[in-house]
């Protein structure tokens, strides 16, 4: 789920949430950053409709004054009357940071442009590493340790698109790796192998209607199947997340329990489309045992105006 974001980014976010993701669950300073998705303009042209590099002039671009209404609580029922403010607010998006999938399937996040970083309630591989966390005018770090000695360090340039992962292992050799806005993989090398419903082999389109109500659906195109509600990777909730009507209805989701969405898939694979707010359609498609998606945005009259191919291990706002 995505939420409106202060224009101060480095802001604690609230671990309750519908698809915990880290926009929600950073807790590193004082105040909660509520995010919304901002739909994503059509590609003027042929080729890329998604922002890969994700500045911090991206984000400012996004800055909108909003009006709240705003009620203090010191314990249920002893609360301050409601007071109205004026905030310029950024439209942040899920795919603005990296997420990391943790040994647990808990996510991890890192924004470079908004030099924040958190984690899902609860990760004990956060809690483990959360002491190295430095932040810097002109770089930025966090360090796990990796499962058979070595250290991971994640490593970013404040107000960029992209961080750098480096693996120093117990033999001494190293690996670099530089990743983008938008990826999805896992926090520790070869932890995820046996899991085939993690996240990193799945493209996430992350569902919104612009009104703050955000959720995740997962595409597997591998196996041919998707997911929305309930993630397949983790153990059913006790409470089944019930995704309202009008999304549903807007995405052309099929219900097939309490709390539990998919697609229409053929053998073949899948055709998915729906209209995008801004007017025209999105396509989404794939063939089973494929290892992307297809993305294809037409205008109203139906001229394509931007297409991408999208592999596993990515996400990207429905639009």
């Amino acid at each position: 789920m995505l939420a409106r974001a202060h224009h101060r980014l480095e802001a604690v976010i609230r671990a309750d949430r519908r698809r915990p993701a880290p926009w929600r669950t950073i807790a590193l300073a004082a105040a909660a950053l509520v995010l919304v998705l901002a739909g994503l303009a059509a590609a003027a042209a042929t080729t890329g409709i998604f922002d890969r590099d994700v500045t911090r002039a991206d984000l400012d671009a996004r800055v909108e004054t909003v009006t709240r209404t705003m009620i203090e609580c010191r314990a249920p029922g002893d609360c301050s009357p409601p007071r109205v403010e004026t905030v310029k607010e950024i439209m942040g998006e899920e795919a603005d940071g990296i997420l990391f999938i943790d040994p647990d399937g808990r996510y991890v996040q890192v924004v470079p442009a908004g030099n924040t970083v958190g984690s899902e309630n609860p990760s004990t591989y956060w809690r483990a590493a959360a002491g190295t966390l430095e932040y810097g005018k002109d770089r930025s770090h966090v360090e796990f340790a990796l499962p058979d000695g070595g250290t991971r360090t994640i490593a970013w340039t404040p107000g960029q698109g992209t961080l750098d992962v480096t693996d120093r292992f117990a033999d001494g050799t190293s690996s670099e790796t530089t990743l983008h806005s938008g990826d999805v993989v896992p926090l520790l090398p070869g932890t995820l192998d046996d899991r085939p419903y993690t996240p990193d082999k799945a493209v996430t389109v992350d569902l919104d209607l612009g009104r703050g109500e955000g959720y995740s659906l997962w595409i597997y195109p591998q196996r041919n199947e998707a997911f929305a509600g309930q993630e397949p990777w983790r153990e059913p909730r006790a409470t089944p997340l019930v995704i309202p009507e009008k999304i549903v209805a807007a995405y052309g989701l099929v219900t097939e329990a309490p709390g539990r969405y998919t697609l229409p898939t053929t053998l073949q694979g899948a055709t998915w489309t729906y209209p995008l707010e801004g007017g025209g359609t999105r396509t989404i498609g794939w063939r089973g045992g494929d290892t992307s998606v297809t993305v294809i945005d037409r205008a109203p009259g139906g001229a394509e105006t931007g297409s991408e191919t999208v592999p596993i291990g990515r996400q990207f706002s429905a639009g």
